[in-house]
């Protein structure tokens, strides 16, 4: 569908994310602060060092959780893509981004914090549901932590969603630039590339089989492959914003967009993604993304030679870029 009704689409996904988390957090910040429905015990923030200390699994135990968070930072590159089909994107852009960076601070952030001061590690560790559920279900609203499995089901929608609109737009820039078949860059009536929006689809359902194959092992596979990707995709888009932006201002041009205590925050980004890949790399559980994601890239660089780098060099010139109201 159109970039529009895909907003309209997330924007109601996001009305119901923020609205539970919201709730989650007034919840959990009363248990912890004035110890209602938590039978007036008040905890503060006793639960972040008790049990243990504040690393009772050492850093280690923090390398391995780190494939699992950084997949749920996965996908916030696709923001920029958005930027094909905005009519304003210098204006837009630079705001959608502030605003992304202010949320996540909040909500992600914020109530991670709550949970971990409203319950003791252990007793997460020891639940099988979602700690939403549990605080719902301890607040006394039975059909409430129903609802909350009902708006993780739609963040799960949410998922899909953004996957298959940069997927699909990925998928078709790729086409137009030679890199992938003519195919994938078909339009419709509407001007969307439904090649590309079907291809992603098939791509994404490959999960739904490896689910039912490897039920119990599934869920750290994919987000440890989503991790992978991440890492590999956001270190290339700061290597290529040290190189381009070291380039232009060689040649006296300047960007609209300003990058602030120029070039600390790329290189320091730089250095984390590597820290995270190490710690990808050295946990049993998901370092089989690792392997999955060398062979991959390896796949891709086989490929480039054989079906593309022989076309570019019977044009001996540099592949076209694609204007960016193509997308």
């Amino acid at each position: 569908m159109a970039v529009k009704i895909f907003g309209e689409i997330e924007f109601v996904f996001a009305i119901l994310k923020v609205f539970a988390i919201l709730a989650f957090m007034v919840f959990g910040a009363l248990m912890i602060f004035t110890g209602l429905f938590n039978g007036g015990k008040i905890v503060g923030f006793s639960n972040l060092w008790a049990h243990g200390g504040f690393f009772p699994a050492g850093w280690f135990g923090v390398f391995q959780a780190v494939a699992i968070v950084i997949q749920g930072y996965a996908g916030i590159e696709t923001l920029a893509v958005e930027a094909g089909e905005s009519d304003n994107p210098r204006q837009s852009m630079p705001k959608a981004f502030r605003s992304v960076t202010y949320r996540i601070s909040f909500f992600y952030i914020g109530s991670i914090l709550i949970m971990l001061c409203a319950y003791p590690w252990t007793q997460l560790a020891g639940h099988d549901g979602s700690p939403y559920v549990l605080l719902f279900s301890q607040v006394g609203i039975p059909v409430a932590a129903t609802l909350m499995n009902l708006i993780i089901i739609f963040s799960g929608l949410s998922s899909c969603n953004t996957g298959v609109y940069g997927g699909s737009r990925q998928l078709y820039s790729m086409a137009n630039e030679g890199l992938l078949p003519r195919s994938l860059n078909k339009l419709n009536k509407q001007r969307i590339p439904y090649a590309g929006v079907f291809a992603t689809a098939v791509a994404m359902s490959v999960g739904t089989v490896i689910t039912y194959l490897a039920p119990d092992t599934v869920y750290v596979w994919i987000t440890s492959a989503s991790a992978f990707s991440a890492i590999f995709i956001w270190a290339l888009i700061l290597v290529l914003e040290l190189v381009n932006r070291a380039a232009s201002k060689d040649k006296g041009a300047s960007f609209h967009y300003k990058m602030p205590f120029w070039p600390v925050l790329p290189i320091a980004g730089l250095v984390m993604l590597l820290l995270a890949f190490i710690a990808i790399a050295i946990s049993p559980l998901t370092r089989i993304s690792v392997f999955a994601g060398v062979l991959w890239l390896v796949f891709l660089l086989v490929y480039y030679q054989i079906a593309v780098a022989p076309k570019v060099r019977a044009k001996n010139t540099p592949l076209r870029e694609t204007p960016v109201k193509d997308y």
